[in-house]
C-alpha cells in the first residue's frame, strides 16, 4: 500500500510536526509511506520536497505573499492577517509522480501557497481515495483557520467578523463556494482529531453530510519519557530544590497562544506564592516576556531538537498553555508522554485530554486567576508523582504511534475496499 502524505513544511508548526510522526509510524508498521512538502528542514529520507533552489524558494515566499496582498483589501486589520488564508495560489501537484503511484492521497496542513484551493480539486479529480487529516478548520470554512465564536461556516458563511466590511457576499462567501464548487461533490475520508473538531466538521455546510473518524495525533513514547526530575535538573543547570513552570509556543507572540493570559496568570501567582518558582521559556520572542515575569526566568529559545525538548517536559514540574483556540495540542501530548502535568483552558480539543485535577488542570475560558489557581493546585496541593504517572499513562493509552498508526491503516484498508 503507498500512501502519500502532503504537507507544507516537515518541520514547522505542530500540523507538520504531527504529519511527520505519522509517515514515520505507518512506515514501522510495513506501509510504504512517503511525505511531499513544499520545504524540508529535517532531511528524513522518506520526505520529498517541491523546492530544490533558491529561486523556487523565492517563489514560494511570493505565492504566500500573493495570498495575503488579496487579502489586504479584505482584512479587518492586520492582526487577523495569519489567521485568514484566501487559498487562491499554491502549486499543481495532481499529476506529480509521487501522486501518480500513490494508492491514497493523504492531505494534512497545505496552506501557505502550497495548495490552492483549485489544486486540491484537481487532486480530487484523479479519482483517487482521499484522506483528509484537518488540523484546523480552514478546510470547511470561508477562509479562516479558527472561527472563534463565529458559526457562520454552518450556513454560508459571509458576515465573516475578519473582514473591514462584513457583508453576506463577502471574501468569506466567495472562497467557501469555491470550495464546494471544487471539492464539494468528491468522496474525502475526513479525520478528526478530536471530539471537538468533528462536532465542528459534523456542522459545517461543507462537510455536513460525510462520515467523520476521530483519531488522535501520534507521539513518540520512547523519546518523549519520563525521568528523575531533580537529577535531570541538576544536569541541566537548573535549580533542584526549585519549581519549574515550562510555557512557550513555536511563536509565542502569535495571538492564539493567549501570552497575556500567561503572564497575568505568573503575577497572580507571585501575589500568592513567592517562592520556590522559576519559569523556564521556550519559543520565537521568548524573551519579549521576561520583563513582564516576577520569576527568575531561563530563555531557552527555538527548540528544533525533540532530545532537547523532552528533556525540557521531563525535568518541569508542570506545563502551562494559554492558549485561546486549540484542536488537539501537541506540546499537552508530548509533556503527558514525559510524565508532567499540564494546565490550560477550557478550549477545543483539550477537554477531551486533561483529566482536571488528576493529570491537569483545566481552567475556565480566558482566566488567568483560574490558570494561576491551575498551577499552584499542580504545584503544591496534588501528589506530583501521582499526577506524572497518570499523565504518562495517558500518553500510552491514547497517543503511542503504534496504536495511531493501526487506525489509519484501518481506514486505509476501508477505503481500498470500497474502491
Amino acid at each position: 500500500m503507498k500512501v502519500v502524505h502532503l504537507s507544507t513544511y516537515d518541520y514547522r508548526g505542530g500540523a507538520a510536526i504531527v504529519c511527520r510522526r505519522l509517515v514515520k509510524a505507518l512506515r514501522d508498521q510495513n506501509i510504504e509511506a512517503t511525505m511531499l512538502v513544499m520545504e524540508s528542514k529535517s532531511g528524513l529520507p522518506f520526505v520529498q520536497q517541491t523546492t530544490s533552489s533558491r529561486l523556487k524558494h523565492a517563489y514560494n515566499l511570493a505565492r504566500l505573499a500573493w495570498e495575503k496582498f488579496v487579502f489586504l483589501f479584505h482584512q479587518k486589520d492586520g492582526s487577523v492577517r495569519f489567521q485568514f488564508s484566501a487559498g487562491n495560489t499554491g502549486e499543481a501537484l495532481a499529476r506529480h509522480p509521487l501522486l501518480k503511484e500513490a494508492d491514497i492521497i493523504h492531505l494534512h496542513w497545505i496552506n501557505h501557497g502550497f495548495l490552492s484551493i483549485k489544486g486540491i480539486g484537481e487532486i480530487f479529480q484523479t479519482g483517487k481515495p482521499v484522506v483528509w487529516t484537518l488540523h484546523d478548520m480552514w478546510p470547511f470554512t470561508g477562509g479562516c483557520h479558527h472561527s472563534g465564536e463565529c458559526e457562520q461556516y454552518k450556513n454560508e458563511c459571509g458576515q465573516c467578523p475578519f473582514m473591514k466590511h462584513p457583508a453576506p457576499d463577502d471574501l468569506s462567501f466567495a472562497i467557501l463556494q469555491q470550495k464546494k464548487e471544487q471539492w464539494g461533490k468528491f468522496p474525502v475520508a475526513l479525520i478528526a482529531c478530536s471530539k471537538w473538531l468533528e462536532e465542528k466538521i459534523k456542522k459545517s455546510a461543507l462537510f455536513k453530510d460525510r462520515p467523520v473518524h476521530t483519531i488522535a495525533n501520534p507521539i513518540d513514547t520512547s523519546l518523549f519519557s519520563p525521568k528523575e526530575k531533580k537529577e535531570l535538573k541538576r544536569r541541566k543547570g537548573f535549580d533542584p530544590e526549585k519549581f519549574h513552570i515550562l510555557f512557550g509556543a513555536e511563536n509565542i507572540k502569535n495571538y492564539h497562544k493567549g501570552v497575556s493570559f500567561f503572564i497575568e496568570a505568573i503575577q497572580h501567582l507571585k501575589n500568592r506564592e513567592g517562592k520556590n518558582i522559576e519559569i523556564i521559556l521556550f519559543g520565537k520572542h521568548a524573551e519579549d516576556i521576561v520583563p513582564s515575569l516576577p520569576f527568575v526566568t531561563y530563555i531557552q529559545g527555538t527548540i528544533k531538537d525533540e532530545k532537547q525538548m523532552a528533556d525540557l517536559y521531563a525535568l518541569s514540574d508542570v506545563y502551562v498553555t494559554s492558549s485561546i483556540q486549540e484542536n488537539l495540542p501537541t506540546t499537552i501530548m508530548e509533556s503527558f508522554s514525559c510524565g508532567t502535568p499540564v494546565v490550560a483552558f477550557h478550549t477545543g480539543g483539550i477537554p477531551e485530554m486533561i483529566t482536571h485535577l488528576q493529570d491537569g488542570y483545566v481552567a475556565s475560558y480566558r482566566s488567568s486567576e483560574d490558570l494561576a489557581r491551575g498551577i499552584y493546585t499542580m504545584l503544591y496541593e496534588k501528589d506530583p508523582v501521582l499526577a506524572g504517572t497518570k499523565a504518562r499513562q495517558k500518553a500510552l493509552s491514547s497517543y503511542k504511534e503504534s496504536l495511531i498508526a493501526r487506525q489509519y491503516i484501518q481506514v486505509y484498508r476501508q477505503l481500498l475496499s470500497n474502491k
